[in-house]
């Protein structure tokens, strides 16, 4: 489980999480090593063609309020979205 927690209000303007409603309980999906070695256990995955394998128009925000957090499972795709203000 990963915790990503805010010290601020985080909401769609300001950049919060979004995460793919649903997709928490399906197979997980195919990455590639975005950066470093594969075999380095610091390296960073990223989705392989991930408008293909999600569907995104079931991305939902997940505003948090100051002090607060999501809690998710590591294999559950999310993002940060960019500032909208």
């Amino acid at each position: 489980m990963l915790v990503d927690a805010t010290r601020q209000i985080a909401d769609e303007m300001n950049g919060c999480m979004h995460f793919v409603d649903g997709r928490h309980d399906q197979p997980l999906l195919e990455h590639i090593v975005a950066s470093s070695q594969p075999d380095d256990p610091g390296r960073l995955l990223a989705l392989r063609n991930p408008d293909e394998q999600l569907d995104l128009s079931q991305v939902v925000p997940a505003p948090v309020k100051a002090g607060g957090c999501t809690i998710h499972a590591s294999e559950t795709p999310l993002h940060p979205a960019g500032h909208i203000s």
